[in-house]
């Protein structure tokens, strides 16, 4: 396999990773909106199945926003506020709940189960079916139960707020959840607890006293279900889950994630750049709105052989046929797993 230097692709690198800080701010006040006429079709019209579909990809795609906080944005405060009042505090999801992303991108943790959001699950479908699809109803059921606990989490009581971050449904891989910072909270994440919960426990509160405050609890629930169902589909996409286990190079770690040709569509199931994920693993710096037209510029500047090409796929099939395929990219590779 032809090998292209990293340092030959340094300038694109550069090129795209400018940032426009309007864009993320524009693009969540959007979805926000998109969600919120959900909310509001629900509760005065008939269409309430069409408007829990629109808010369930809404809302998904504003959950997605927590990984961009995780890359390069957990600074900014004032985009952190507006995410949690527009979306964290109403549908249970503080981006403090992401953290722990940061080994999903180490050459020495990808893959291992060090990575949260890493399972092998075409090797343990069963399990991850039922983690993933059952969990977030069990959740939406205890929600008087698990969101009063993030009260006590405010004040940083440990095992209430480790109990919370394991229970993230961001998280996958169950051996992967809470190992990588303390449990204390800074300023931002005891605004992001404390908000979740006061919006949590009056929605409860006021639901027995007002039948629209129980239908929007409702819609909210539904909503959530219907979020985690769709973050599974895009967490089955973004992956082979081939490694093993094992560290593996960052060649091998594009070749184990997955680009999209096309289809626009998939934009509804992987929402901010995830439909070139393998093109983020190999560069992570650049900035979700960037993706689209740099992984054009690969596409007709890269020799056929480039390994980014290889993680490339022109229709989901094509995806999922390499996925249950005993021939995987991995074992293509030219440092390969053993």
């Amino acid at each position: 396999m032809m090998m292209v230097s990293f340092g030959e692709l340094d300038h694109l690198r550069k090129e795209f990773q400018q940032k426009k800080r309007i864009v993320p701010y524009f693009d969540l006040l959007v979805t926000g909106s998109v969600c919120l006429g959900a909310a509001v079709a629900f509760l005065l019209t008939s269409y309430a199945w069409l408007a829990l579909v629109i808010g369930s990809f809404a809302a998904h795609r504003a959950s997605v926003f927590t990984h961009e906080i995780n890359h390069g944005m957990r600074r900014d405060y004032r985009f952190r506020v507006i995410y949690q009042l527009i979306f964290g505090a109403w549908f249970r999801q503080p981006s403090y709940l992401y953290d722990g992303h940061g080994p999903h991108h180490h050459q020495n943790s990808y893959g291992t189960k060090k990575d949260a959001r890493y399972s092998q699950v075409y090797k343990r479908l069963a399990r991850t079916l039922l983690q993933g699809m059952i969990f977030p109803v069990l959740n939406s059921a205890l929600l008087v139960v698990h969101y009063s606990l993030y009260l006590p989490g405010y004040f940083n009581i440990q095992p209430f707020l480790k109990w919370s971050k394991v229970a993230s449904a961001f998280s996958f891989n169950p051996e992967g959840r809470g190992k990588v910072k303390s449990w204390s909270l800074c300023k931002i994440e005891k605004f992001e607890v404390l908000s979740t919960a006061l919006v949590t426990l009056s929605l409860i509160g006021f639901s027995a006293l007002y039948f629209w405050v129980f239908k929007l609890l409702l819609f909210t629930a539904i909503v959530g279900i219907g979020v985690f169902a769709l973050d599974f589909v895009h967490y089955c996409m973004a992956h082979l889950y081939t490694s093993g286990w094992r560290p593996v190079s960052l060649e091998e770690q594009v070749l184990d994630s997955a680009s999209f040709d096309g289809h626009f569509y998939l934009h509804l199931f992987l929402p901010l750049g995830h439909k070139y994920h393998s093109l983020h693993h190999l560069f992570p710096e650049v900035p979700y709105y960037n993706l689209g037209r740099l992984h054009k510029r690969l596409v007709q500047g890269l020799p056929n052989d480039h390994f980014y090409l290889r993680s490339v796929y022109k229709s989901p099939v094509h995806f999922f046929k390499r996925c249950w395929s005993k021939d995987n990219l991995l074992s293509q590779s030219s440092v390969g797993l053993s």
